[in-house]
């Protein structure tokens, strides 16, 4: 892992700030590294000797010449108990093997993890739930150079499921609430390399000041990029549950509207600040959405349920190390995005519309 890679802050923090935000607040300032004890010349010569021992001590283990009296590694057919050779039988020695990354499914479905990146504004901006143009443009030439292929949420969830295959190195970029500036300046950027992206927008949203207009959209998708919902208003939906009139609208109300403006299917959620909770679940599952995603962080796996896939937030304080190496999967830390923690209220005010 690079040098200057440093822990995700907890998604709870952006959450919080997604949702008050007209009050954002910066991020914790990072905690400042503790420096590494000097390293003394005679201390340094002792640790060379000990290691050049042991690294002789352990070849001679496991490679002996011939001739030499011990117990041996027999190779034997599939099926036959693993002992010390048998009479006779040619003795062979194996050397301990060089550890390897955990090789891809062999069925051709899913990989051992891909990640759903996930940004906000592609701007400068005060906090982390921007990224610059600059910063953008940097990470999409390292996807590039480093032969990255993007793909959509039911590209992805079809290889899951078994029904198609994924290019190399697959990663999904997607976008959140629908700002104007995912397609003045994300849409074009992606173009240019050759990349698709995944657009979760609001429907109420559309059209208005700083965000996508519907002629923008069908652009959009003309060009290969997936529009998917983030409901009608961008509520808390775990805030609906005594209210499932309202509920069935910001779920299926919002799909239903997409695909009519847009004539595409719709058939992903994105959930307002990550919080969901059963009631959620259900009317999700109801409204005919086949993925979820969250803001919790983590990598798709062909065990993760698809109305709880995580993701890997982007933001402002990401370096390129950093973002290299969160492409990377790594131990995924408490899940960040649960009913009792919320993100941000975009500049539309949900509606009471039931």
């Amino acid at each position: 892992m690079p040098a200057a890679y440093q822990p995700e802050t907890p998604g709870e923090d952006l959450n919080v700030l997604e949702e008050r935000w007209h009050h954002p607040r910066l991020l914790r300032p990072r905690r400042p590294q503790r420096p590494q004890p000097k390293l003394r010349a005679g201390r340094l010569i002792l640790w060379v000797v000990v290691g050049s021992l042991s690294l002789g001590l352990a070849a001679g283990l496991l490679v002996r010449p011939p001739g030499r009296v011990g117990h041996a590694i027999s190779i034997r057919p599939a099926g036959q108990p693993v002992g010390p050779a048998a009479a006779g039988e040619p003795t062979r020695y194996l050397a301990a093997p060089a550890p390897a990354e955990r090789p891809p499914a062999s069925d051709g479905r899913v990989p051992f993890a891909v990640p759903i990146l996930m940004y906000h504004e592609i701007a400068v901006g005060p906090n982390d739930l921007y990224v610059s143009p600059n910063d953008f443009q940097k990470q999409l030439d390292f996807l590039a150079r480093h032969g990255y292929h993007t793909v959509t949420l039911t590209e992805l969830l079809s290889a899951v499921q078994g029904r198609s295959t994924l290019p190399p190195r697959p990663l999904v970029i997607s976008f959140d609430d629908g700002y104007d500036n995912a397609y003045r300046v994300a849409y074009p950027m992606l173009k240019k390399h050759g990349f698709r992206g995944v657009f979760f927008v609001f429907v109420k949203g559309v059209g208005r000041r700083g965000y996508v207009t519907w002629a923008e959209l069908r652009e959009m998708t003309q060009a290969g990029m997936e529009i998917e919902a983030h409901t009608w208003s961008h509520p808390d939906l775990t805030r609906l549950a005594g209210n499932p009139a309202r509920l069935r609208v910001e779920t299926a109300g919002a799909r239903a509207e997409l695909e009519g403006r847009l004539g595409v299917a719709v058939r992903c959620l994105a959930y307002p600040y990550g919080r969901y909770n059963a009631a959620v679940l259900a009317a999700v599952r109801q409204a005919g959405y086949e993925v979820a995603v969250t803001t919790a962080y983590g990598y798709v796996r062909a065990t993760t349920d698809p109305l709880l896939w995580p993701r890997v937030r982007i933001g402002r304080s990401d370096s390129l190390a950093s973002f290299a190496a969160k492409l990377v999967p790594r131990p995924e830390p408490k899940e960040s995005a649960r009913a009792d923690r919320p993100e941000r209220t975009p500049l539309v005010a949900a509606s009471s519309q039931s």
